[in-house]
């Protein structure tokens, strides 16, 4: 697997588990076995870990949504916003842009395949 799907599989596992590790560990540590989920859980590279962070941050203060309530693409633009109020140096925002963007382009493509696996509901 390449850079893109180990960073599919991180963010799946993350979309999947993420929420529940708390309980997840604290299980392992109480019972001493390795919860299912825990055994097969991505890790990240520690060099993505910075832009994984940063990922969620813009993503959680910028995103904007479609009036069904789907998030959109993170743009440039926001991005920018972003790194100007938070008064980066301008070399530093050139170079965390591309990485940002693929996080979240792999992002938006797990949910795209998640709304698409949904069954389709056909009101009478």
């Amino acid at each position: 697997r390449g850079r893109r799907g180990k960073l599919k599989a991180f963010l799946q596992w993350q979309r999947t588990w993420g929420p529940q590790i708390s309980a997840l560990t604290d299980l392992q540590e109480e019972s001493g076995i390795t919860p299912f989920a825990l055994q097969n859980r991505p890790v990240l590279d520690d060099r993505l870990s910075y832009f994984y962070s940063l990922f969620l941050d813009i993503s959680n203060r910028c995103r904007s949504y479609d009036a069904e309530g789907r998030p959109q693409d993170l743009t440039a633009a926001a991005y920018l916003a972003y790194t100007q109020v938070s008064g980066w140096p301008v070399e530093d925002v050139r170079w965390a842009w591309p990485t940002v963007a693929l996080f979240d382009d792999v992002w938006l493509d797990i949910l795209r395949s998640e709304e698409h696996a949904k069954p389709t509901v056909i009101k009478a």
